[in-house]
């Protein structure tokens, strides 16, 4: 619909509004999508081009789980660290290289951690931790290295 061919006081069906071109020229071009959810569909193309963008960047994440909690508490502790690779909802942890996996240490203890974190390069997709390793404050961290372990 051109706005200059349509006088200001005139009366149009609504059937011959377009409502795209009634959304975009109200809100500056901006289409705006308000809702609590939103069904993909993609063979009716809805949203097609945003959720192709997002289907193909889902992104990888990394847990890590203790078998014995989070919080050391004094006294002689022992957990097992693991981590678990994810793409969405989908864990490939299984599918990826042990070698891929570097663990390492920061603490207060710089050259303790240089020392840990040589020692647990790679090759191992779990750690076992000791109080003697974290102190008195230590996080642990896994990184998943790309193909060529960078």
């Amino acid at each position: 619909m051109d706005d200059s061919k349509i006088a200001v006081d005139a009366n149009i069906n609504a059937a011959k509004i377009e409502r795209e071109s009634l959304v975009t020229q109200i809100n500056d071009a901006t289409t705006l999508l308000k809702a609590s959810r939103v069904h993909y569909d993609p063979t009716g193309q809805t949203l097609d081009i945003a959720f192709e963008e997002m289907s193909q960047n889902i992104v990888y994440k990394v847990d890590i789980i203790s078998t014995n909690g989070n919080v050391y508490k004094g006294g002689d502790f022992v957990t097992t660290l693991l981590a678990r690779v994810y793409q969405g909802t989908t864990d490939l942890t299984d599918t990826i290289d042990a070698n891929r996996f570097r663990w390492t240490r920061v603490s207060s203890d710089t050259a303790g951690d240089a020392a840990w974190n040589t020692s647990h390069f790679g090759g191992a997709k779990q750690v076992t931790v000791t109080q003697s390793e974290i102190m008195n404050q230590a996080t642990f961290q896994c990184t998943i290295l790309d193909k060529n372990l960078n």
